[in-house]
């Protein structure tokens, strides 16, 4: 686990086997990536909101 931000350790974030085991998020990579995709265009409408 060296490299990885101890936030996203705490959080279970840290790879997809942790992102199944505890957040029951399949690990399949498309479904991970399809899911954080999804979370930086929110971010991004978020942000263009209040600009």
């Amino acid at each position: 686990m060296a490299g990885i931000p101890c936030s996203s350790r705490s959080t279970a974030t840290c790879c997809r086997t942790c992102l199944a085991r505890w957040h029951d998020i399949p690990a399949e990579l498309g479904y991970v990536v399809e899911a954080i995709c999804l979370w930086i265009v929110g971010q991004a409408e978020a942000d263009a909101a209040f600009a």
